[in-house]
């Protein structure tokens, strides 16, 4: 019983890691508030969390050797809770600006370590089915605070950033779950590693998969990212429903990607080495239905398609780092691939600012993240053609 609350506690912790775009419901009555300031700076007080969340995994490393795992875990969670609900006290642009700073810099304390841990703590079997229920519960997280937002919103705007005093309530479960210090077990040695041991040294091409991982990571968020931020322009374009039916709609997009969390394992033994490039292409399906919807069921049957599609290959990048890399350096390749992810976030209202202006229209972000998952998936058919090591791809033999 202990084991299974330790592990839920250590799930809890990526309920929120997403969290960045999960008032995006909130952009149109933003607009209106901050009438006095341009469309992208607006967004950019979505978005801005991502650039702190880079830059503290950029210092992940560093801050590690001098801040135990708890110390850090427990002042993420702080800062990211206090910072979060911030601006219901005050709608200040400077003021929230920074506010959603702090908030990043809280997530970015304990990215990799909800991450990391699993791979640490756990081997084989279990250590993939927990990181396929990590995505689903990082979908999971997400999916209800856009829900929880867009209900919040009914009252008023600023009532949605009360999502994020959910943090004390994981906060309080990782001190009470999760132990300070772990005996030795199976998976002792991998979790308390000597610092004295330095990590084997990566080959030219591990070292170019990480890096092919961390884009490709970087262009899945970046659509998801994009679907958050312009949906709910979309339907107010389009005429078809308002901001809160469009919150709806976004936390089906989340949750159904829980689905393809929960059922991973068995979709890796149905695919193999193929369930990265289906889950690419299956999300573009999704995206195009979308943009050409003209009724909201249409809409939610692309968010459907886009969601189940979006979570099963994310978890495909997540589970073939410690697929294919030695332990140690697992946690420092998560950090780069998590940089990835922070990069295709931060730089999502550039990239849809950009698509707007070449072409007008909220759909237009949603043909621009096909043709950015597109070219994920010819580079990893091409790498699974010529030189297999950079592709994505998870072993079954190896789950």
């Amino acid at each position: 019983m202990r084991n299974t609350t330790e592990k839920l506690a250590i799930l809890s912790l990526s309920l929120m890691l997403v969290s960045t775009y999960s008032i995006s419901a909130v952009l149109p009555s933003m607009f209106e508030y901050y009438s006095g300031y341009s469309p992208s700076q607006v967004d950019i007080l979505i978005s801005t969390p991502s650039f702190a969340i880079l830059v503290m995994i950029l210092v992940n490393t560093w801050l590690a050797r001098h801040m135990n795992e708890r110390l850090m875990i427990t002042g993420g969670l702080l800062l990211l809770s206090l910072s979060g609900v911030a601006p219901i006290f005050s709608q200040n642009y400077t003021f929230v600006f920074i506010s959603r700073i702090l908030l990043g810099l809280g997530i970015g304390l304990i990215n990799s370590k909800a991450v990391s841990m699993i791979s640490e703590r756990f081997t084989g079997n279990e250590r993939t089915a927990l990181l396929g229920y990590r995505s689903a519960a990082e979908t999971l997280g997400n999916a209800v605070l856009t829900f929880i937002a867009g209900r919040l919103l009914l009252i008023h705007w600023t009532q949605a950033f009360f999502i994020y005093a959910f943090g004390f309530v994981i906060l309080i479960l990782y001190l009470t779950f999760v132990p300070y210090k772990t005996g030795k077990s199976k998976t002792a040695s991998a979790y308390t590693p000597s610092h004295a041991d330095a990590p084997p040294v990566l080959s030219r091409y591990k070292v170019l998969m990480i890096l092919f991982y961390a884009v490709s990571a970087g262009f899945l968020i970046c659509t998801s990212s994009s679907i958050s931020l312009r949906l709910p322009l979309l339907v107010l374009e389009k005429g078809y429903a308002d901001e809160t039916q469009a919150s709806t709609v976004l936390g089906v997009f989340l949750m159904v990607g829980i689905i393809s969390g929960i059922l991973y394992r068995r979709l890796v033994s149905l695919a193999h080495e193929h369930l990265f490039l289906f889950s690419v292409l299956t999300c573009c399906a999704g995206l195009l239905v979308m943009a050409q919807a003209g009724s909201l069921p249409v809409l939610g049957i692309g968010a459907v398609i886009s969601g189940l599609a979006h979570t099963a290959a994310i978890t495909c990048i997540f589970n073939g780092v410690p697929s294919h890399l030695p332990a140690a350096n697992v946690h420092a390749a998560t950090s780069m691939v998590l940089i990835g992810c922070n990069l295709g976030a931060s730089s999502t209202p550039f990239i849809t600012g950009l698509a707007s202006r070449l072409h007008p229209g909220a759909g237009t972000a949603f043909y621009t993240c096909c043709g950015l998952l597109l070219i994920v998936g010819i580079l990893n058919t091409v790498f699974n053609k010529i030189k297999p090591e950079l592709a994505i791809s998870v072993n079954p033999e190896q789950l």
